[in-house]
């Protein structure tokens, strides 16, 4: 997870000679159905150089949100790249060096990828930048024969793919050896790939028989280093061919499961379900990456063979990230996904040249303190004679908030991101009269209650609910719900500055608190 990708969707040589023309030119039969959600639930920044540099592929994530990748130089030249802490930074190559590339990076910002050595410029050896000056050959295990480093987890082991055919891919620990992931287990396999691995020793990816049929491989490493368990599998009754793209902490893993005339992305969970990731109807998918929390990112394409980046949640909802550039950008391929639900992209410009992208989440409501065009990015459902309507802060006349009266229960709501780590739902209330009852929802949950009986009258109150539930943090594009009632028809509160806030956050509070009081007094 978090690392190397691009080259996941080549697990064997000729496959995707197979797949992708029947995957981009068969027409979905069925529309998607996709989360448009409120404007810009993300940030894009571009990764790369203005100096005539072309051709920027992402090919990395870590959990600090440093990206690693390729491009062309002015002239034409390979070279890669470390984006750390929002500094472009060239890794070190030798002069005309033709053959290098990055494939993953670590939290530690070390880069593994290949390049040629200059006592052999004809082929390209495993490599890692500890920094982008300079970089240190990974001895090669004697089985695997040409190979790409093409993940490194936090302990510094790297995921080694052979790229001979018949050869064994293996896993070496910087400084300290390899381990084959070869022919282990009860079945005789060709060769294997292995595309990913945790921190936790679980490593992932592909194992081939003797007619280069791809089954999907997970297994784990004990503490000596060494393959304590390996299981294959298809990820579909029908699926003629398996790949692995990544594997999370837990041991789920994605990738695609290639069947006929197309292919679709998929999730295995720990428990070795299966989650069909894909939109139905025919339309082609896979996917590239997914973090702890389940998340998976990859590509789709439409009826029109379109084929565009986005966010698989697993609950048969699938977000589009193409809305985040502007023309002539068009995002084709999510690579990678962290912990904290950023994003790297790739994307074409209108003459074909790639551009890499660093999406990161939106963490806040939108219009929270309705100032954005009334009630722009909530939608509101009444019945009877409630109402729910822009109104004029009763206690300052140059304000406005979110004034409700009930007849039936209202219901106001908008999707959000959710904070990665425990937070606040925080807002501001006003009830001209104790009455009535306002429930919070957030995907579907009950996060807090407010009465109105008891409450204080004819002045702006402050609600907080702590929110801590595992399951509701690091959501993408979830609902977040108000719902106001009463047993009588006629009971009335305003709602204003309703906002996300992480936890521990006294001080931001006391900002945000000054903030909110003057945005009242505005």
């Amino acid at each position: 997870m978090f690392g190397y990708a691009r080259l996941r969707f080549v697990p064997s040589p000729g496959l995707w000679s197979a797949i992708l023309p029947a995957a981009f030119m068969l027409a979905a039969i069925a529309a998607s159905t996709v989360l448009a959600g409120p404007p810009q639930p993300y940030t894009a920044v571009e990764i790369g150089l203005s100096d005539g540099s072309y051709n920027f592929a992402a090919t990395g994530l870590n959990n600090h949100g440093d990206v690693c990748g390729n491009y062309r130089d002015s002239a034409s030249h390979s070279a890669s790249f470390a984006y750390l802490g929002g500094t472009f930074q060239t890794l070190y190559k030798h002069w005309l060096n033709q053959g290098i590339q990055a494939y993953s990076i670590n939290g530690a910002g070390v880069v593994v990828g290949t390049t040629p050595l200059p006592a052999d410029y004809s082929s390209s050896v495993p490599v890692y930048w500890s920094t982008p000056s300079g970089f240190t050959a990974i001895p090669v295990a004697p089985l695997t024969g040409e190979s790409q480093p093409v993940h490194i987890n936090n302990n510094n082991q790297v995921a080694v793919r052979a790229v001979v055919w018949g050869h064994q891919s293996n896993v070496t620990k910087i400084g300290q050896g390899y381990t084959y992931i070869g022919t282990y287990g009860g079945s005789d396999y060709a060769t294997t790939d292995v595309m990913d691995i945790t921190d936790g020793g679980i490593f992932a990816g592909n194992a081939y028989d003797a007619n280069a049929v791809s089954l999907g491989m997970i297994g784990t490493l004990n503490g000596a280093g060494q393959v304590s368990s390996l299981t294959t599998f298809s990820a579909f009754v029908s699926t003629l061919t398996t790949t692995v793209s990544a594997v999370n902490s837990s041991g789920a893993c994605v990738g695609l499961g290639a069947w006929g005339p197309g292919v679709k992305a998929y999730k295995r969970n720990a428990d070795g379900s299966i989650v069909d990731l894909g939109l139905g109807g025919g339309v082609q998918s896979w996917a590239a990456d997914l973090n702890d929390k389940g998340l998976a990112v990859g590509a789709h394409v439409d009826g029109s063979s379109k084929v565009t980046a986005c966010v698989f949640r697993g609950d048969g909802t699938v977000i589009d990230l193409d809305s985040l550039v502007s023309a002539p950008y068009h995002l084709t391929d999510a690579i990678g996904i962290n912990n904290k639900n950023q994003i790297v992209a790739d994307g074409k410009d209108g003459s074909g040249h790639t551009h890499a992208f660093l999406l990161t989440p939106s963490m806040q409501t939108y219009n929270g303190n309705f100032s954005e065009g009334g009630l722009s990015g909530w939608t509101v459902k009444t019945a009877g004679n409630s109402t729910a309507s822009l109104g004029v802060d009763p206690a300052n006349a140059a304000n406005y908030a979110l004034r409700m009266i009930t007849g039936s229960p209202i219901e106001v709501d908008q999707t959000v991101n959710t904070p990665t780590e425990a937070f606040s739902l925080d807002f501001q209330y006003y009830l001209p009269v104790a009455t009535g009852h306002l429930d919070v929802f957030l995907n579907g949950a009950g996060v807090g209650t407010i009465l109105g009986s008891g409450q204080p009258t004819g002045v702006w109150n402050d609600a907080s609910f702590s929110v801590t539930d595992p399951d509701l943090l690091g959501l993408l594009q979830t609902e977040l719900k108000f719902v106001y009632d009463d047993t009588a028809s006629g009971s009335e509160i305003y709602l204003d500055n309703i906002i996300l806030t992480p936890e521990p956050a006294t001080l931001s509070l006391l900002a945000l608190g000054g903030l909110l009081a003057l945005r009242r007094r505005r």
